[in-house]
């Protein structure tokens, strides 16, 4: 009777500390899980979590800002010294390609992750028109528009597509002899579609 008692007893204790262990286990498991997925607001941006992009003359120029939906945080995720004319975000939020005003009253192309880090020119448009983004479904490739010879009310256009993976565009629409308002890419990336106002 007695031994039965011990090892009541015995499997008692035991459990009870392998239940200890087993909370300790958990609760050290959960610490490093939040910490793994800790975020640093000032360079990660989670787009899973609804957000605005838009331009805004807020810090004196236009700029690309970025909003949460309920308007409590604000960031800006453009820098130029000069301002952005035109943006578009790649589909998967990884990437930002916009326009910005150059000394010789063109646009140059600049590319940025989403969270605004890692700006850089792609290349410069001079004196031409550079805008009109369109992203392929690939977060890789882009269509844009370069308008040039503006003399008067004469506009010459060429449509371009240019992947990130690469370093120089290829022509899609080569000199159309209009202003283009618009272009966009088909979901599978096959076709490309132009609006002329005219």
């Amino acid at each position: 009777m007695k031994q039965s008692q011990a090892r009541k007893h015995l499997w008692l204790t035991a459990g009870v500390v392998f239940l200890f262990v087993l909370i300790i286990a958990v609760i050290f498991g959960l610490k490093k899980a939040q910490e793994s997925l800790s975020v640093d607001p000032e360079k990660d941006i989670i787009f899973q979590q609804p957000s605005v992009l838009y331009l805004s003359p807020m810090s004196g120029i236009s700029q690309i800002w970025r909003s949460s939906l309920d308007g409590t945080q604000v960031r800006q995720i453009s820098h130029s010294e000069s301002g952005v004319t035109d943006y578009a975000v790649s589909p998967d939020g990884k990437r930002v390609v916009f326009s910005v005003l150059n000394q010789m009253q063109g646009n140059d192309l600049w590319i940025s992750d989403g969270n605004g880090n890692d700006q850089r020119e792609l290349f410069t448009c001079e004196t031409d028109l550079c805008y009109g983004f369109s992203w392929s479904s690939n977060s890789v490739d882009f269509a844009y528009v370069r308008e040039f010879e503006r003399k008067g009310e004469s506009v010459s256009s060429v449509v371009y597509l240019y992947s990130i993976e690469k370093t120089a565009p290829i022509t899609v629409f080569p000199k159309i002899q209009a202003h283009i308002e618009e272009i966009s890419i088909s979901p599978d990336g096959s076709r490309l579609a132009i609006y002329d106002p005219e």
